[in-house]
């Protein structure tokens, strides 16, 4: 049987009001979690406004069925430890509903704000690997203690505790290519796909990726849930680049077919979606979506037929 469809909100929302609108929406909806993404500058160059650790918390304070889920925390604002037992503390207090994404950061300005070395990619993929496990084991219930050395982390016997509700903590892992594909593979109950710089056609750029997914991940991969998020969901594709500043920046480097043709989108009627939804699952196995708040209205006919 095909693992069941599941939707995430991820919410743009800057104040208290259009947050918890955001979040009692979701809930109402059907969705599966409330979204944040993690970054330093919250004047609206992100998606998200709000610091996600404690609106995160708000939400699921506010809720008894809708979990939450940060895409993604950046490894280099948090030493893992700390996150680990942050994380933990809000999934026990929660009742089990919380999921963790990590990333490797991106966003250079960001680090000279906090006065972090941004290092090349690939020693920040190669730190994220680490981090990645050391979250792992410090989420997972078994053994009482954790200890880890490598090259950019050390933890000594570090009591496990607090235990995640489940034993243990949904960790995501995005990536683009395959070497950070490869590390979620191997440490992260969900792999989030992401497309944003593919202009290709989606069954194109999405069966390569899950290829890449499915060789480092081997005998795991029918364990691993595949998940992607749609920055650009409307009814009509043409009234989306309008009135949509992100889908502008993708339809001024693709046509509009390319851009419809692409993983980034859901446009038409509910009946399209629903039907386009299926064929992705069908032909790559994904079953999770992320969409932007601002598309609950044309989503909200999709979550009752598939949620």
């Amino acid at each position: 049987m095909p693992r069941p469809f599941r939707f995430g909100m991820v919410s743009g929302a800057g104040d208290a009001v259009s947050w918890q609108r955001d979040v009692s929406r979701a809930e109402g909806d059907g969705y599966s979690t409330i979204v944040l993404t993690d970054h330093l500058d919250l004047s609206g160059a992100h998606v998200t406004r709000l610091s996600w650790l404690p609106a995160l918390a708000d939400a699921l304070a506010r809720t008894s069925r809708l979990h939450a889920s940060v895409m993604v925390a950046n490894q280099d604002l948090r030493h893992p430890a700390v996150l680990a037992r942050d994380v933990t503390t809000l999934d026990r207090l929660s009742g089990g509903r919380v999921e963790l994404g990590l990333g490797a950061g991106h966003v250079e300005q960001e680090y000279a704000w906090a006065g972090l070395a941004f290092g090349a990619v690939g020693e920040r993929v190669g730190r994220l690997a680490e981090y990645a496990a050391v979250v792992r084991g410090l989420t997972t219930a078994g053994a009482e203690t954790f200890s880890f050395a490598g090259r950019h982390f050390t933890i000594t016997d570090m009591p496990v505790a607090p235990l995640p509700t489940r034993g243990r903590l949904p960790i995501m892992i995005g990536g683009a290519r395959p070497r950070v594909l490869s590390i979620a593979a191997a440490h992260a109950d969900i792999v989030n796909l992401n497309n944003i710089r593919d202009d290709g056609p989606a069954d194109e750029v999405l069966a390569e990726k899950v290829g890449w997914v499915a060789a480092a991940a081997g005998e795991r991969m029918a364990d691993i849930e595949l998940a992607m998020s749609v920055p650009v969901v409307a009814a009509a594709l043409e009234d989306a680049v309008a009135s949509d500043p992100f889908a502008q920046r993708l339809a001024s480097r693709m046509s509009l077919d390319a851009l419809a043709a692409s993983a980034l989108t859901l446009a038409g009627t509910t009946t399209a979606i629903v039907d386009r939804l299926h064929q992705w699952r069908e032909r790559h196995g994904i079953t999770y979506y992320v969409v932007p708040a601002a598309a609950a209205d044309v989503m909200a006919p999709v979550l009752a037929q598939l949620a």
